[in-house]
């Protein structure tokens, strides 16, 4: 569960720079950085916009896009915080490393400019962290507990994004986000479980391993709002105030 919201974060920041990318592309906006080419509105626009995102992989790593367009930097992610709770687990992270999302690669995009609407999936092939924790976990008549250093990767993130945007006289602005989530699969490594006893630390760690499509599975719906809320919240401001005539080639 902390799984996903960890990487929910993090796959966010990758995707609201795609989704910003690609909309300045299918837009004319001034002042873009050499980084992005134009796309036209004609029968490349999708191929066009899909090659851009892809493009700017090390810009989003590095987060510097030239020409003064500066984003927070990927790699690595720093997380201060991030607390879970839910019957099944209730878990603190701090101080959370996280590497990989800038290898994120788009697997399609789709573009309506009549209806303003625009379709993005992407998949990551891993993503991997360090952090320290406390959780308490429960598995069936298992209750696992511990505090400390733990590691994890992540494989196979994949992220379907709907974006809908409208006109309001002359201003178009931010409609609706939408998002559907899926992780292939978890790995994780606690240390410390079980007050460090080793023999039932190790059998916490199986166990949580053993488990971790369910859990996965269990955090999605939490996973998919918390992304669908920091894209609404950036899009809704680069979209605060622009004209329909500003914007389009």
């Amino acid at each position: 569960m902390y799984f996903r919201s960890l990487f929910a974060r993090k796959t966010t920041e990758s995707i609201i720079i795609g989704v910003t990318v690609l909309l300045m592309c299918h837009f004319s906006v001034a002042d873009l950085p050499s980084v992005i080419s134009k796309c036209h509105l004609d029968g490349n626009l999708e191929k066009c916009a899909e090659q851009i995102i892809n493009r700017i992989r090390p810009n989003v790593a590095s987060g510097d896009f030239g020409n003064g367009v500066k984003v927070p930097s990927l790699e690595p992610l720093l997380l201060n915080k991030l607390v879970i709770n839910t019957p099944e687990l209730n878990v603190t992270l701090r101080n959370l490393v996280v590497s990989g999302p800038s290898s994120y690669q788009v697997k399609s995009v789709k573009i309506d400019p009549a209806k303003l609407s625009f379709n993005i999936k992407t998949y990551t092939p891993l993503y991997s962290f360090t952090a320290l924790y406390n959780i308490r976990l429960k598995l069936g008549l298992i209750d696992i507990q511990g505090e400390g250093d733990m590691k994890g990767d992540l494989m196979g993130l994949n992220i379907h994004l709907r974006v809908q945007m409208a006109k309001q006289g002359n201003i178009v602005k931010l409609q609706k986000v939408q998002n559907r989530v899926k992780i292939d699969k978890g790995r994780f490594n606690f240390n410390n479980l079980f007050n460090g006893d080793k023999v039932l630390s190790q059998v916490g760690n199986d166990l949580i391993n053993n488990e971790s499509p369910t859990l996965l599975k269990i955090v999605t719906p939490a996973l998919e709002k918390q992304i669908r809320e920091v894209h609404e919240h950036i899009l809704s401001k680069l979209f605060k105030s622009v004209t329909y005539d500003e914007l389009f080639l």
